[in-house]
């Protein structure tokens, strides 16, 4: 456990299973696996010994050890910590409980990352119709899952249905939020590369600018997705012979990733991305 506990004190198990869990975002955040599959079945094993099978912050433990797994491609492993979370959570509380949507988000992106899109899209709209049965169609929490529904979609040619959904997400950000939330970044991107490839270029690129101005306040402007953003808006520029602005383009997401590098030691992205000035200056 993470602090001195008292294992027969339910308090102190909770505050302690609480820091295990964000203590295992850190160490996944830095790929120690190992420690973060370590910390979290000890505290699994405490606070089930305290506090039972089906209380709901051991299964929060539970899901917080199937993130660890996921994160690690250990799939398997995954999906069997998430449906036990999912059985203990659906018994001790309600069906349309938060951590249940909760589950059924992480159970989604676990299919995602294993590219069964079909099987992602049934827990997102699992957590798409809780989210909005309890807190309304119109509130950002709403529009984040339909935003990852949406992402789906488009990655099943369902180019309509996520189109609506996109601009429906902004406009709830919009409303909210100023639209300056990571969430809209994300649809303003997703949007941006369904006009993209229907030849709508100039909606697509104001798009691309606004998911770079809210991803560089809201998560740095050396973060990786900032340079993925630039690059597809580089594409774009060139697709529609914007030669120069192209080239800024892409200089600018190479300068973004190489800042990233220096600073925080950071790996340079596995897949390539593409070159849209198409001279042989190498992928990023």
């Amino acid at each position: 456990m993470t602090t001195s506990v008292d294992p027969d004190d339910d308090d102190s198990v909770r505050q302690s299973m609480e820091q295990m869990n964000n203590l295992a975002v850190t160490l996944c955040d830095e790929e120690r696996y190992s420690e973060a599959e370590a910390l979290l079945l000890d505290g699994l094993r405490v606070g089930e010994a305290r506090l039972g099978g089906q209380d709901l912050d051991v299964a929060r433990g539970r899901r917080s050890l199937g993130n660890v797994y996921r994160c690690w491609r250990r799939f398997s492993d995954a999906k069997a910590n998430y449906l036990h979370a999912l059985g203990a959570v659906e018994t001790g509380t309600t069906p349309d409980h938060p951590e249940v949507a909760a589950t059924y988000r992480d159970l989604a992106e676990m299919h995602r990352l294993q590219g069964e899109v079909a099987e992602a899209e049934t827990y997102a709209r699992r957590a798409l119709a809780i989210t909005a049965s309890r807190l309304g169609t119109a509130h950002p929490d709403t529009a984040a899952d339909s935003v990852t529904l949406a992402v789906l979609l488009a990655k099943q040619a369902r180019y309509d249905e996520a189109e609506a959904l996109l601009r429906q997400a902004l406009t709830t950000f919009d409303a909210a939020r100023g639209g300056a939330s990571y969430m809209a970044a994300v649809a303003a991107h997703e949007l941006g590369v369904l006009l993209a490839d229907r030849g709508e270029a100039d909606e697509a690129a104001s798009l691309y600018c606004r998911s770079v101005a809210i991803k560089r306040h809201v998560l740095g402007p050396e973060h990786p997705e900032v340079a993925i953003t630039l690059h597809n808006w580089a594409l774009l520029a060139g697709a529609t012979g914007q030669v120069e602005e192209a080239r800024r383009l892409w200089a600018d997401a190479e300068a973004t990733l190489n800042a990233r590098v220096a600073t925080s030691g950071d790996r340079r992205p596995k897949d390539g991305m593409m070159n849209p000035a198409g001279e042989g200056a190498g992928d990023l």
